[in-house]
């Protein structure tokens, strides 16, 4: 006596499970455009901004020195943060819709 299995059980019915959503290749490259865009105009705000730094003056006392040097790292640490961010955004993005 053998006993097949019963098929229902077996296999699934296809239309029973959910389809799931694949990425729409035009958001991936709105996506991509915009946060290209943004990494670009970041990248330009950051040289505009090194170009435009005056000099630290050598007449004035180390702590102002120290001040003035920390604000400038932290300044343009943050648009180079935020340049870069926005470019792998823009990669990732990229890479997912290949």
């Amino acid at each position: 006596m053998t006993s097949s299995p019963d098929p229902s059980l077996t296999t699934p019915d296809p239309s029973s499970e959910p389809i799931p959503d694949s990425p729409q290749l035009w958001k991936i490259g709105v996506g991509t455009g915009i946060a290209t865009a943004i990494a670009y105009f970041t990248l330009q705000l950051l040289q505009a901004v090194v170009n435009r730094l005056p000099a630290i003056p050598e007449n004035t006392s180390r702590f102002a020195q120290s001040v003035s040097l920390l604000v400038r790292y932290l300044l343009l640490g943050g648009i180079a943060l935020m340049a870069f961010m926005f470019a792998a955004v823009a990669l990732g993005l990229l890479a997912y819709g290949v």
